[in-house]
């Protein structure tokens, strides 16, 4: 993600750049910068990093899982084709930095190199992110939907609860006013459903939540706190979103009187 953002701001600043290259007499940097077809590759990098830091932000969070985040990467997939498709025939207009560096001269150079990335691209994301059905989900995203009517994969008491959920008027209008994890672990009077779309929505979907962990460690173990041999207390104080009530818990302790 620095990457993106770097190559950004150095498009930005390419006027003020060229400038500073010539008072250093730094020619070998201010020639790129005068380039046209160079800045036209600078332009589309700093356009294409943009979009994918986009995705990357868009999958991180603590409300994610395996559904909205399969969602999101599909959608982008269909993106760099639709991209590819309109590149090839002559529009630039998702890579709004390279509209205004297109030159007649420098445009078929450009179009084919940005094809052929757009190609690539497509190729390594499906390495990484290889294609999910999650259409045999879609009861636990709306169990009231037409689509969730004759669910697969289910046993047949998953399948009776199912029924009895969806005919359930009471958690129908509960659900139109909860997150989605929130009714599901609210729906116990339904066990055995209950617990297969729970340990559908556990699935981490991303590093994300490890990530976070890490960076919580780094910033409890500073050189100053070295010794610390053992700090899950200090990591899960870090990740709970229960606040300690400091005030109850002074008047359980008494202070320290001098003598």
């Amino acid at each position: 993600m620095s990457r993106g953002r770097v190559l950004n701001r150095v498009f930005e600043l390419k006027d003020e750049l060229q400038e500073y290259f010539q008072e250093s007499n730094k020619q070998d940097f201010a020639k790129y910068i005068e380039d046209e077809k160079w800045l036209q590759r600078l332009a589309y990098l700093a356009n294409i990093l943009h979009h994918t830091n986009q995705l990357n932000k868009s999958l991180q969070g603590p409300g994610e899982n395996m559904l909205t985040s399969s969602d999101k990467i599909l959608g982008f997939k269909r993106r760099l084709n639709l991209w590819k498709n309109h590149v090839a025939k002559g529009n630039l207009e998702m890579f709004q930095s390279l509209v205004g560096l297109k030159s007649k001269e420098g445009y078929q150079q450009i179009s084919s190199l940005i094809e052929t990335h757009l190609e690539e691209l497509l190729i390594k994301i499906e390495n990484y992110f290889p294609s999910l059905s999650t259409q045999v989900y879609d009861w636990v995203r709306d169990p009231y939907s037409e689509s969730s009517a004759h669910p697969e994969n289910l046993t047949l008491r998953e399948e009776e609860e199912l029924c009895g959920l969806q005919s359930d008027r009471t958690l129908k209008m509960r659900f139109t006013d909860l997150s989605l994890d929130k009714f599901w672990i609210s729906v116990k009077e339904y066990p055995a459903i209950h617990r297969e779309a729970i340990n559908i929505l556990l699935q981490f979907s991303t590093a994300y939540m490890c990530e976070q962990r890490f960076s919580y460690l780094t910033s409890i173990k500073t050189k100053d706190r070295n010794r610390l041999l053992s700090v899950e207390d200090e990591i899960r104080m870090y990740l709970s979103k229960v606040r300690p009530r400091i005030k109850y818990l002074g008047t359980k302790r008494q202070a320290q009187v001098s003598h």
